[in-house]
Order: structure tokens, then C-alpha cells, then sequence
């Protein structure tokens, strides 16, 4: 111990530090030395696991700030106190690497507007932000904003730059947030973004559009969305984070026509088609054809899935149409090795999971849009 403590003592007779502090750092059983040199801007720290040889990692202060350090069994937090706000940073000792890494950081202002903590180590962040309004002499105050923050891992000395939410997510915040409200429309579908299912409905004949959200339901049916305001890092860059409102959960208030068919429907369907290797068209056609039998009007379909026996159902690639997106569906009945067409109709499918139907009328020589 005696050598633990002469050491740091023997250095400071030249350079000006701040005090020393004593902890098992390396989690060994033995007790390690922490302090800040000030003149030379570094953290020293002396381990028992290196023969107590210091080892120097630089850490500049701002002009006017304060340090102060606070040593404990695995790692050390350092506080850097500035003029209006203040700054936390926790390192634990990495065995593996025989290095700290860091662990935690936290902020506060001195005024209380703006506090966040980050868990580097499980990527959780926390925020509560409030501000000042002069007009009306109140603080407004906002709901904490939670959300997963990721960053590789940072050793002390590192010169890597965290990811963090800055000054203008913050304002985008205040600006989106609202409290958590919800909202009636009709379920169309999902479609997928970067890195959140968008969701798609329909509503006062205008298309709606909001992320987030699962529901086990069909195209038609009435639901009920709660909204929220949800804040998430950009996966494909780091440093930028949005707030923005999302779906939470839905409710179905009205079953559609598709679920209903898929209630009472006894009829056997079988699909074909000569896309069978593309999983977009592959999976959007089963739905969007049965979509099309629930809703429709042509009594000669709707006698077909009332006979007794199959309907065959083919789907191809319209040649006729530029668009790679349309299609021509065959509609046929099959019943005692007797087969008969039954109709057809035509798909055009979106990027969007949107989907239209046509007919080829005859008369005009050109197709026409059904409304479903």
C-alpha cells in the first residue's frame, strides 16, 4: 500500500492535480489510484493489475469548467461541471481489453430545461425537456421521450463522436409532440419503410398514412388507431433522430367484406399464376384477388361461389400494359371434370400495396376502374 500511495504523491511535488482517489478499478481485490493532472489535461490512473505503472489517457476541459472524479469498484465517473450545465461520464474496466469503457453519460442544464442519460452499454436514452414561457409567466413541461440509442463501444481516450440527439431533435419534439389522441379510419394495408411498416388507410375519401402498427384484420374493415409520439434514431445514420407520431394499437370497430368472406366463404379457390418465384406478387395476389370476389357485383361470380365444386383462379402478366405492376386474372369453374369461365378482371398493383381493379369493356374498346 505504501508504494499505492508514494507514487502519486512523488508526481504530484511537480505537477499541479486534483485530488486522489482509491478504488479497486480493475475489480481484483486489490485497491487502484485515479486523479486528474491538470497540467497536463489527462486522467491518470494506476492499476494493481500493471504493477501500478501509470497509465495517462488526455481529457481537455473547457475554459472555466471543473472536474471532479469519483472512483469506485469496476470504473469511475468523471463530472464536468460548466458554467450552466454540467456533465456525467461513467467508464467500466473491460478485463478482455484491459481498458474502461464507457458505460453511462449524463446531462443537466443548470436552469432544468434539458436533462438526458444514455446507457451505452444496454443503448437506452432518457430525456426530459421543459421550457419558459415568458408571455404567459409557465413552464411547460413535456413527457420524458425514451428511446433505443445505439453507438459502438468507446474506450477511454477515444476520439470517436457519440450519437446523440442534438439541439434541433429536441425543438422537433416540442414542435410534433401531442398528447396521445385517436382516430377513426378504413384499413387498407402496410407498407414497409426503412425502418418502421407504415400503415395505410382511408379517410373522408382521402389516403391516409401513418408508421407504425400490426393488425391481424383485412383490407375494409373499420378500425379505430391509437396515436402517440414516438422518437427513434435513423438506422442507416446514426446521427439523425426524428419525433414523429405513431400508430399504437388497433382496434377494429366494423368488419369489412373481405373478413366476412373469409367467415362464410365454403368455397375451395385454387390460385395459379406465372409469377411463382416473386414474392411481392406472389403474396399480394391472394388477397387482393379475394379482395376483388368479396366486393364484386358480377352476379355470375357471385352465383359461381354459391355452385358446388372449385374455382380455379389464374393470374398473368398482361403484356398489353407497360405498367410491370397489371395484371390479367382468369376466373374459372370446375365441377364433375366439366370446366367453365366464370369472368375476369385486371389488376394493377402498387409499390405502395395499393390495388386497382379493371374491366375490359368491349364496347369502348379500352378498360374501365371498378370501385370497390
Amino acid at each position: 500500500m505504501k508504494a499505492l500511495i508514494l507514487i502519486p504523491f512523488f508526481l504530484s511535488m511537480f505537477k499541479p492535480t486534483y485530488e486522489y482517489h482509491i478504488a479497486d478499478l480493475d475489480k481484483d481485490g486489490r485497491m487502484d489510484t485515479l486523479y486528474y493532472d491538470a497540467n497536463d489535461s489527462s486522467i491518470i490512473y494506476l492499476l494493481s493489475g500493471r504493477d501500478f505503472l501509470p497509465s495517462r489517457k488526455k481529457y481537455e476541459l473547457e475554459a472555466g469548467n471543473i472536474i471532479r472524479l469519483d472512483a469506485r469498484e469496476g470504473g469511475f465517473c468523471i463530472h464536468d461541471l460548466h458554467m450552466r450545465s454540467f456533465t456525467t461520464t461513467c467508464y467500466e474496466y473491460e478485463e478482455e481489453r484491459k481498458q474502461f469503457r464507457l458505460s453511462e453519460l449524463s446531462y443537466e442544464d443548470n436552469r432544468g430545461e434539458t436533462v438526458y442519460s444514455l446507457n451505452l452499454l444496454k443503448g437506452e436514452y432518457e430525456a426530459t425537456l421543459s421550457s419558459y414561457d415568458i408571455e404567459n409567466d409557465t413552464l411547460i413541461t413535456y413527457p420524458p421521450i425514451n428511446m433505443w440509442v445505439q453507438n459502438d463501444p468507446v474506450y477511454l481516450g477515444d476520439l470517436s463522436t457519440l450519437h446523440l440527439p442534438d439541439y434541433n431533435f429536441f425543438e422537433e419534439y416540442k414542435k410534433n409532440y401531442h398528447p396521445p389522441y385517436s382516430d377513426t379510419l378504413t384499413y387498407i394495408g402496410f407498407d414497409g419503410t426503412y425502418d418502421y411498416q407504415e400503415l395505410i388507410g382511408e379517410k373522408n375519401g382521402e389516403l391516409y398514412y401513418m408508421q407504425g402498427g400490426s393488425y391481424n384484420g383485412h383490407r375494409g374493415d373499420l378500425i379505430e388507431i391509437d396515436l402517440f409520439t414516438f422518437c427513434y434514431q435513423e438506422v442507416a445514420d446514426g446521427d439523425i433522430f426524428y419525433a414523429r407520431t405513431f400508430v399504437g394499437n388497433i382496434h377494429t370497430l366494423r368488419e369489412g367484406a373481405l373478413s366476412q368472406f373469409y367467415k362464410t366463404n365454403k368455397k375451395q379457390i385454387h390460385y395459379s399464376g406465372d409469377q411463382p418465384d416473386n414474392w411481392r406478387y406472389e403474396e399480394s395476389f391472394r388477397p387482393d384477388i379475394d379482395y376483388y370476389l368479396a366486393n364484386t357485383k358480377d352476379a355470375t361470380i357471385k352465383h359461381a361461389l354459391m355452385e358446388p365444386g372449385t374455382l380455379e383462379i389464374e393470374t398473368f402478366s398482361y403484356a398489353e400494359k407497360e405498367s410491370d405492376y397489371f395484371f390479367r386474372v382468369l376466373i374459372a369453374q370446375v365441377n364433375g371434370g366439366k370446366r367453365k369461365p366464370v369472368g375476369e378482371f385486371f389488376l394493377k398493383l402498387f409499390p405502395t400495396y395499393q390495388t386497382e381493379y379493371y374491366i375490359f369493356d368491349q364496347e369502348k374498346g379500352d378498360f374501365s376502374r371498378v370501385d370497390m
